[in-house]
């Protein structure tokens, strides 16, 4: 097929991450502080070139008419005098009477048929123009293990152009795995360098999903002041936050009358074995004497786990819900 070059021109849009790749995948297993990689690869981008190309077309070309006729009924109608003998009297009426009567219609239809002819189309082909060479030294930092914890873990650096990016691969792992990232850049020329590391942070997996496997429960007023509940053990408190909201019973819609974060001098915790108490008092949420109404109240507690998910490299491993609530019932005099 004869193809005929319009003219060049340069993409209205740039791929973000064209150009070649280089990768690795390595392991690690706690009995190393580090690992170094080069990777090298091109940066490119994509632009666009214009050209015409032969094909065959498909037209309707008129070939003249065809006679078709059908039958279609239509109705006719006419009034009927009617008379009979009642009683030695003549009596007699008018009776409408119709009746079906077929008629032909014929009409000329047109016929076309399908015909091919050579024509042309303008289309755009995309190619890849390279910019650059690329090289990045990689390095990961492994940090600190959870106590009582062991790794076995697999990951993977990949440089696609100039962009860097490290993934973990193990989805079944007992860790959450953060990354901090630093990287620095030079283009001198056409090779452009690359200085990325990576200090890896790791967080038991069980200390997130844990309390987040059972609603918070048993809520106790005391004294019509303290107010406590239990949840699943918490063994890092400072990975969670705590949402309160307590609503006045009332005959045609509950009142809410607290509706806060708390804050952590807001609540003491108390954890044994597998369950955290938390308490706090009526006046620390928020509920001053003086707003208090007698009758039914309901609480609601929310614990949500804060995760820096930006930093997360893999985030598969995470609970569905990264929040739970509970409720509770208490009653003032």
């Amino acid at each position: 097929m004869k193809r005929l070059l319009l003219s060049v021109i340069l993409a209205t849009g740039v791929f973000a991450q064209a150009g070649t790749v280089d990768s690795k995948i390595f392991s690690f297993n706690g009995s190393k502080p580090q690992d170094d990689f080069v990777l090298n690869a091109e940066k490119t981008h994509t632009e666009y070139r214009t050209e015409v190309i032969n094909k065959t077309c498909y037209r309707d070309e008129f070939i003249g008419y065809v006679r078709q006729c059908e039958t279609r009924y239509e109705t006719r109608c006419h009034i009927v005098r009617e008379c009979q003998i009642v009683n030695g009297n003549r009596q007699c009426w008018d009776r409408q009477v119709c009746e079906q009567y077929p008629q032909t219609y014929c009409y000329d239809v047109p016929q076309y048929r399908t015909v091919a002819y050579a024509c042309q189309e303008t289309i755009s082909v995309p190619y890849s123009v390279k910019d650059y060479d690329v090289q990045a030294t990689v390095k990961v930092i492994y940090g600190a293990l959870p106590a009582g914890l062991s790794a076995n873990e697999g990951f993977k650096v990949e440089l696609l152009g100039d962009q860097v990016s490290l993934t973990a691969r193990n989805a079944k792992s007992n860790l959450l795995i953060f990354a901090d990232v630093q990287s620095h850049e030079n283009l001198a020329g056409t090779l452009k360098t690359m200085d990325v590391t990576y200090t890896l942070r790791f967080m038991s997996l069980a200390d997130v999903a844990g309390p987040l496997s059972a609603e918070p429960t048993n809520f106790i007023l005391t004294n019509n002041e303290n107010l406590t509940w239990d949840t699943k053990a918490l063994a890092r408190p400072d990975l969670f936050s705590v949402h309160l909201e307590i609503k006045k019973s009332k005959t045609f819609g509950d009142k809410v009358v607290v509706d806060q974060l708390l804050p952590a001098t807001a609540f003491d915790m108390t954890t044994l074995g597998s369950t955290t108490r938390f308490a706090t008092t009526l006046t620390e949420a928020g509920l001053a004497a003086s707003d208090r109404e007698e009758g039914k109240y309901k609480v609601y507690v929310t614990l949500e786990a804060n995760i820096d998910s930006a930093k997360l490299i893999n985030p598969s491993n995470l609970p569905k819900e990264l929040s739970i609530e509970g409720e509770g019932k208490f009653k003032l005099p």
